[in-house]
């Protein structure tokens, strides 16, 4: 029994000493990830809603795959409205709504990295592929 509450005590202690920048880039880098997934994938909704010329069906199916394969807390939005299509010839108003819900998380999530960045003094738009390695190096000078 004393081993127990020692090894509570124990996770306790280390769980108040976390780092938060470890935390904070975990965040970020979570933010990064989707939003750079979503802008290399975005051209699949643009042929799901008939913009762009290609088979609807195909480009959902490789959509919903690259969403379903990642494990990202920032795409659970994203991933619950392609739940709800069940075929792109026939809800073509919830693919909309995809593309839509799509547009506006790109925009929240770049936002989001912005006012990050900002926060280390950085007033640079940043680029999807390098934004991590820009934050690495935010956090590094101000340690």
């Amino acid at each position: 029994m004393h081993h127990l509450i020692y090894f509570s005590f124990l996770i306790w202690i280390t769980s108040c000493g976390s780092n938060p920048t470890l935390i904070e880039r975990e965040i970020i880098s979570e933010k990064i990830s989707a939003f750079n997934i979503l802008s290399d994938n975005h051209d699949y909704l643009h042929v799901m809603m008939g913009e762009y010329d290609g088979n609807k069906q195909e480009a959902f199916d490789k959509f919903n795959g690259i969403i379903a394969m990642e494990d990202n807390s920032e795409l659970l939005p994203i991933k619950k409205a392609l739940s709800r299509i069940t075929s792109v010839n026939k809800d073509s108003l919830l693919v909309n709504r995809l593309d839509a819900l799509v547009d506006y998380y790109q925009s929240g999530l770049s936002i989001q990295i912005e006012a990050i960045f900002k926060g280390y003094g950085h007033n640079v738009p940043f680029e999807g592929k390098s934004a991590l390695i820009v934050y690495d190096s935010l956090t590094f000078k101000s340690n």
